[in-house]
């Protein structure tokens, strides 16, 4: 047992050895103070696991007199997206009742583009090109 040496009035004296028992004069922890810190901790992991990779709300680089000024701008909007291809109608087989959709001369002509470069391809002969349907 190590004993510090300190003035008249500290009574303190450095034990190593671990406590196994609280002295009289100590106060005991109530129950709900660690169930609060549980509680806490678990409100700060779900919000932090629910944000997940989300940016922030507030903007960092705004100034500090302008709190007001980033509230009022509205977010730019997102680029226009390509528009997509329109899809291929599909053949319909003959002799069922579903009626044949017409093509549009759009469609009509991109079809036989696409139909002559895969002529190509294969090597047969530049065929002439049909008249576009509904013509």
């Amino acid at each position: 047992m190590y004993a510090a040496t300190m003035g008249a009035g500290d009574h303190h004296i450095f034990d190593d050895e671990p406590v196994h028992e609280l002295p009289a004069d100590e106060p005991k922890t109530p129950g709900w103070v660690p169930a609060l810190g549980l509680g806490i901790f678990l409100v700060v992991l779900v919000t932090w696991l629910a944000k997940g990779n989300q940016p922030a709300a507030t903007d960092v680089t705004a100034e500090p007199g302008s709190a007001a000024a980033p509230a009022a701008t509205a977010p730019p909007p997102p680029p226009p997206q390509p528009a997509a291809p329109q899809p291929l109608p599909r053949p319909v087989a003959p002799g069922s009742a579903a009626p044949a959709r017409q093509l549009t001369p759009e469609q009509a002509k991109e079809l036989q583009k696409r139909i002559d470069e895969m002529k190509q391809r294969r090597g047969a002969p530049n065929a002439p090109t049909a008249p576009a349907p509904g013509r």
